[in-house]
């Protein structure tokens, strides 16, 4: 809860207006990465399939899980 907190006040402090989004957590750092390995429309699908239990190898392997791995 207080790395949300120190991620929510830097958003608020750092002046920029342009970021919309700050990813937190274990994919913080992988979502960027992933999006500019695969596009952002392959990115969208493998995301999809994920929602649907239906992660494919690919996503699996970049992709950290919640516990860190």
């Amino acid at each position: 809860m207080s790395l949300t907190a120190e991620v929510m006040y830097r958003t608020v402090i750092d002046g920029d207006a342009k970021t919309v989004r700050n990813r937190i957590g274990p994919d913080g750092e992988a979502i960027p990465r992933v999006k500019q390995l695969l596009g952002q429309g392959r990115y969208l699908e493998e995301l999809t399939a994920r929602d649907r239990g239906q992660a494919s190898a690919l996503w699996t392997a970049l992709m950290p899980t919640s516990d860190g791995t």
